[in-house]
């Protein structure tokens, strides 16, 4: 799967992966060392592949890395 994707969607995964638990928009721009402005295409595409699932809506939304096969 990971040949595919950015390096931002692979620094995204890699950061929500290695959590324990759901991370917000902020921390994850933070950990992840992405520009806020590529943040909606990166988890746009991670959440339509299934590889991110979004909890909640809006400004408490939470992150955390979908179930993959």
């Amino acid at each position: 799967v990971s040949g595919d994707l950015s390096a931002n969607e692979e620094r995204v995964l890699d950061t929500l992966r290695t959590t324990a638990r759901p991370l917000g928009k902020a921390e994850i721009l933070a950990r992840a060392r992405i520009p806020e402005t590529e943040w909606w295409p990166t988890i746009a595409t991670l959440r339509r592949r299934g590889l991110v699932v979004q909890e909640g809506t809006r400004r408490g939304a939470t992150y955390r890395p979908g179930t993959t096969d």
